[in-house]
């Protein structure tokens, strides 16, 4: 069931860090960056990688994620790193769009672990209005 997949964004977030990357040298290249998915793999590392980045650094990643919830859940999906998903969901709470969009990715990507962490955001926030679940 576990299926393999490497974005490009999760590639580079494996070079960001192979390459050790923190700091005022990880801001420079979020900065500097041309590419969306380097800008993209780089917030998500200075923004849940401990010790990447001060307060100041992590408040720009996160608008910067703020713009790019989607992809970055993805990204985060891919890897099934389901704790970030939650920290990501308590800085940018998901739409009832977005948890349903998610919802078709993890089944499509094979994760079941962030399908049912999903399906619990959607239940506990939104509820499910189009189905009668009582016995």
């Amino acid at each position: 069931m576990w299926q393999e997949s490497e974005s490009e964004v999760v590639r580079l977030q494996k070079v960001l860090a192979h390459n050790g990357l923190t700091g005022q040298a990880l801001m420079e290249k979020f900065r500097t960056a041309q590419r969306q998915d380097v800008r993209l793999a780089a917030a998500l590392r200075g923004m849940f990688t401990p010790g990447c980045g001060d307060e100041a650094q992590r408040g720009e990643y996160l608008d910067y994620l703020k713009r790019r919830t989607v992809p970055a859940a993805v990204a985060l999906m891919e890897e099934n790193r389901v704790l970030d998903l939650e920290k990501l969901d308590v800085c940018i709470p998901f739409s009832r769009e977005t948890v349903d969009s998610l919802m078709e990715t993890a089944r499509r990507l094979g994760r079941p672990e962030v399908l049912v962490w999903l399906l619990e955001k959607k239940q506990s926030r939104f509820g499910f209005r189009d189905r009668d679940f009582s016995l």
